[in-house]
């Protein structure tokens, strides 16, 4: 039988067989958290901190629609015509606390009852240290662009079309992302604080919701996923990505 890379990523972020018994993070409180997430303003709250700049370079990468960066581009930022983007970034962990300490603030909003299992979870920023070191463990990384965005769409793609994908296909979408990303312009611009801000943010929102689907794939909850997979791929056709209409190739997305 295949196993979905991304939901066995999930599954070890909510197993968590090494976790020290003091941590905060548990599966059921992981999953729990879900329905925020996918819940329809909050997670347009959630995008817009992940921002236009990595959502647009990103829609571009899957669609296959990129392009190198106007000549005014590059002169504005005094970039050589082969400059590539950098897809790796600088973290500081003074930013990372400031957006979790945001992330559970919105979050709080929409469920103040809640706001004592929001608070421990995200300001112990377990999930994402979690979510990078379990990406590390793969040959990915947490501070790569590239990578947490593929993580996304392929955890994203899955969910909507109720398939798995190899690791040979999910490293092909890797490098197809990583080369048009490379040559987007709005990567060029972006600073490490807000590329970091961006992975971060969703990478957090990308553990959180495989992690939703590998408890309710285990209960045999299909109301459920049925509900998630609506969720998640609304939540893309509002970034312009129909995820029912792509493929998962050998090259990476291709269009059905």
């Amino acid at each position: 039988m295949k196993i979905s890379y991304v939901l066995a990523l999930a599954a070890a972020l909510a197993v968590g067989s090494a976790r020290p018994a003091s941590s905060p993070l548990n599966p059921s409180e992981l999953t729990d958290q879900a329905a925020l997430y996918l819940s329809a303003s909050c997670q347009k709250g959630l995008m817009e901190k992940v921002g236009r700049q990595m959502l647009t370079a990103g829609q571009r990468s899957v669609l296959g629609t990129s392009a190198p960066p106007s000549a005014s581009t590059i002169q504005a930022v005094g970039l050589a015509p082969v400059a590539s983007a950098q897809l790796f970034y600088m973290a500081n962990d003074s930013i990372s606390r400031t957006l979790h300490q945001q992330i559970a603030g919105h979050m709080m909003r929409y469920d103040p009852k809640q706001a004592p299992r929001i608070q421990s979870l995200m300001l112990s920023g377990v999930i994402w240290r979690d979510y990078d070191a379990l990406l590390n463990r793969l040959g990915y990384s947490g501070r790569n662009v590239a990578d947490v965005l593929t993580s996304y769409y392929i955890g994203s793609w899955e969910i909507v079309n109720q398939s798995v994908v190899t690791p040979d296909r999910w490293r092909a979408v890797r490098n197809q992302l990583a080369r048009s990303l490379s040559r987007s312009p709005e990567i060029m611009l972006m600073s490490d604080i807000e590329k970091q801000r961006s992975s971060e943010t969703l990478g957090i929102v990308t553990a959180v919701t495989n992690a939703n689907r590998q408890s309710l794939t285990i209960q045999g909850d299909q109301i459920g996923l049925l509900a998630l997979q609506s969720a998640v791929y609304e939540s893309l056709m509002a970034q312009g990505i129909d995820l029912k209409r792509l493929f998962v190739t050998a090259r990476g997305f291709a269009p059905r």
